[in-house]
């Protein structure tokens, strides 16, 4: 049988010198960029490999011997493959991070490199070409990003201090910490601490007296010395002051088209806790938080001039809320809470971990000053009332309506639509306490300022609340019922018996309170003859009230004399008379 064997003769023909290696300073820290020409190489062959070789003197440091430098042990040397033909550009970096020869070089030293190479028969029986010309290059400096938003604000013997963290992108590779020095005459600094978070509290310092800081971020390259990041500035007075700056109010919030971003607004707080004009505020702190009672996730301080935040949310749900801080380092008491919704809540949250009151974005402007008639904006503070849970009292709460510019209460003020949802949470120390079964029901009661009224409310057991639907803050309880009453007007309905309707504002109209429902409701009014005069309207306390303003369908005040009513939930109904007195 006659057969064609092909066998390529091995010539043993390295392949040639590479002659235009360029170094030139890399993007990244401490890397440089090489360049070369694919060299050519035997017919029939292909370039496979190269080896690189950097060391940190020159050939002529050692007399001009290309092999004597090459064969020096002090410096690196790496192997890698060809992916590019003969006369193709070969670029590679090599440097710390760098992914094709990593290897730590210091930012701003000088490197000579010499590359040579094999092809596919050569790597293989160490065939390798001569060593190019030795090129020097330098390894890049990038200089370190300067930290921004860098605030001290001075206390009693204490200056805290905080700034924006580097973005991530800039805390790779060799980043080390930040440097906080400090100074008194702005000349001689003295460092104080590292530290890798974005705050720092400098205490046991003297009262009454100015201390300047400069922060630096420092990098670290091995073996090199260490790079700072040029400083930023901040200083602040210790100050004994003990006085705290008035509440955050006047919130407001939107959300971006995108839903990507959330912008808080707030009123700039010009006063102090007890009213006195505030002279040292120096920022606000905001704390980030992914539910009404979970704990910061994030804060971050703006400085005083600020009344606005914007945070990245990216189509989810936080909770935000503010404090002002002064130059003593004294906080305000925590503003109430808005979450980032397309239509943002105001919610005040009590001790409890359940209990709340929620203000729609509806009506939540009515706490701002230019939608009130107080002349300040108002906040909700809520307060405790333990000693009255007793017996089958639950919980007991009062929610004060306050001047944010005076902490003064405003005991009258009421929403103008029975909107804010008060919500009570009915624990035990084991969880929910089981009120579903056997005689007992939940209700919440409310002070009308005479006594206090069963609302009813609507239960949600597997979240373990009740909520009403109201438009006055004000004393709410929380109540454990026997489920054997069976009354359409709860206890103290209607009130007051007696009206007088002329505009002063004094039991001008007449309230009928039943526990909510989600039956129909309606209720009429009538003269003692039967003829038909007026239908009531929706009271404050959305589907547990109804209300009368002693006039008739036309608007017109009726007559004094006995009224009846008829209130009808559903199919079930009550009658009564009331009294207009003029």
């Amino acid at each position: 049988m006659d057969a064609n064997i092909s066998v390529r003769p091995f010539a043993g023909v390295p392949p040639g010198v590479i002659n235009d290696l360029q170094a030139s300073p890399g993007t990244g820290e401490g890397q440089v960029d090489l360049v070369w020409t694919s060299p050519g190489v035997f017919p029939g062959s292909i370039p496979e490999a190269y080896q690189l070789r950097i060391q940190t003197f020159s050939v002529a440091d050692v007399g001009g011997s290309v092999s004597q430098w090459w064969n020096a042990p002090t410096g690196s040397i790496f192997q890698g493959l060809y992916a590019e033909a003969s006369g193709s550009q070969v670029k590679r970096t090599v440097g710390i991070g760098s992914p094709d020869h990593a290897v730590n070089l210091t930012p701003e030293a000088n490197y000579y490199f010499a590359v040579r190479s094999a092809d596919d028969v050569g790597v293989t029986r160490s065939f390798w070409s001569d060593i190019s010309a030795a090129t020097a290059g330098q390894a890049t400096n990038l200089t370190p990003a300067t930290p921004q938003n860098f605030i001290a604000i001075g206390g009693n013997t204490m200056v805290f201090l905080s700034w924006s963290d580097l973005a991530p992108l800039q805390k790779t590779l060799n980043f080390a910490h930040y440097k906080l020095e400090r100074s008194t005459d702005s000349v001689t600094f003295v460092e104080i601490a590292t530290t890798t978070s974005a705050s720092y509290t400098d205490t046991e310092l003297t009262n009454c007296k100015t201390y300047i800081y400069r922060l630096i971020a420092v990098y670290n390259v091995s073996p090199g010395p260490a790079i700072e990041s040029p400083p930023s500035i901040a200083s602040a007075i210790t100050k004994a002051d003990m006085l705290p700056p008035a509440v955050v109010s006047g919130l407001s919030g939107q959300i971006s088209a995108d839903n990507q971003s959330f912008t808080i607004n707030w009123s700039t707080v010009t006063t102090n806790l007890d009213g006195t004009s505030i002279t040292d505020l120096a920022a606000y702190r905001i704390t980030k938080s992914t539910g009404l009672f979970a704990g910061a996730t994030a804060t971050f301080y703006v400085t005083a001039s600020q009344n606005s935040f914007i945070d990245a949310v990216n189509s989810q749900n936080f909770y935000y809320k503010i404090r002002a801080v002064d130059t003593s380092g004294n906080e305000s008491p925590d503003s109430n809470i808005i979450n980032s919704s397309i239509r943002p809540d105001i919610t005040v949250i009590c001790d409890d971990g359940k209990t709340r009151l929620s203000i729609p974005s509806e009506i939540s402007a009515e706490l701002r000053k230019e939608n009130n008639s107080t002349g300040s904006d108002l906040m909700i503070t809520p307060v405790r009332l333990a000693a009255e849970e007793t017996g089958n009292v639950l919980k007991s709460y009062r929610f004060d309506v306050k001047r944010a510019d005076n902490n003064q209460s405003v005991p009258s003020f009421a929403f103008s639509k029975p909107m804010i949802n008060v919500t009570f949470g009915f624990l035990t120390g084991s969880g929910v306490k089981t009120l579903a079964q056997g005689d007992q029901k939940l209700s919440i009661y409310w002070d009308n300022g005479n006594r206090l009224i069963s609302l009813g409310g609507h239960p949600n057991f597997g979240e373990g609340t009740i909520s009403v639907l109201s438009s006055n803050p004000g004393r709410y309880q929380l109540r454990v019922l026997s489920d054997t009453i069976d009354t359409i007007l709860t206890e103290g309905s209607p009130y007051p018996r007696t009206i007088t309707p002329n505009g002063d504002g004094i039991n001008d109209r007449v309230f009928f309170f039943f526990e909510a429902t989600n039956a129909p409701k309606e209720g009429r009014i009538y003269d003692l003859k039967g003829a038909f005069v007026a239908n009531m309207t929706p009271g404050p306390v959305q589907d547990s009230s109804l209300v009368w303003d002693g006039k008739d369908g036309r608007g017109n005040v009726v007559s004094r004399g006995i009224y009846l009513y008829k209130v009808s939930l559903g199919e079930k109904n009550v009658t009564g008379t009331v009294v207009v007195a003029r």
